[in-house]
C-alpha cells in the first residue's frame, strides 16, 4: 500500500489560494445579496456596504469581512442598532421626546416603542447554506 503525505505548507498555500479565489469570485455576489436584503429607511445603510479586499486569519480559519459602516450622529453603527434592536425610549429630563420625520413633520411623544432585532445578515448567509456565520461588533 502506498502512502502519500501532504506537507503542512502545501495545505496552507492551497487554503490561501482557495480563500483568495473565493474573495475574488463569490464574495462580491454575496455583498450584492446583503445589500438587497438590507432594511431600507433612507438608503444610507444599504449604500455603505463594503467588502474588505483582505482575508483575515485566526487560529484555524479565514475571515472575509463584509462591513456596513454607516454611523448615526452619535457615532453608533446603524447595522449594529438594527441587528441588536433597542428597548423602549422615554425622556430622562424632559416631558416628551421630539423628532422630525422624513416628511419634515415634528413629532412629540412621551415614549418611543421598543424595536425587535432584525437579523438580516444571518438570514442571507443561512439561505446561502453557511453554518458558521457570526456578526462581530468591531469598533
Amino acid at each position: 500500500m502506498a502512502r502519500v503525505e501532504i506537507q503542512p505548507g502545501a495545505v496552507e498555500r492551497l487554503t490561501n489560494d482557495m480563500a483568495q479565489q473565493y474573495l475574488r469570485d463569490l464574495a462580491p455576489l454575496i455583498l450584492v445579496l446583503l445589500r438587497f436584503a438590507t432594511p431600507v429607511d433612507t438608503g444610507v445603510l444599504r449604500a455603505s456596504g463594503t467588502l474588505d479586499q483582505r482575508i483575515y486569519r485566526d487560529a484555524q480559519s479565514r475571515i472575509i469581512r463584509f462591513r456596513f459602516p454607516a454611523t448615526s450622529p452619535q457615532g453608533v453603527e446603524y447595522a449594529q442598532i438594527i441587528f441588536a434592536g433597542r428597548r423602549e425610549v422615554r425622556p430622562v429630563r424632559a416631558k416628551a421626546l421630539r423628532w422630525v420625520t422624513k416628511t419634515g413633520q415634528v413629532v412629540f411623544a412621551q415614549r418611543s416603542r421598543a424595536v425587535p432585532p432584525n437579523r438580516w445578515t444571518l438570514r442571507v448567509f443561512r439561505q446561502l447554506g453557511f453554518r458558521d456565520v457570526q456578526v462581530m461588533n468591531r469598533r
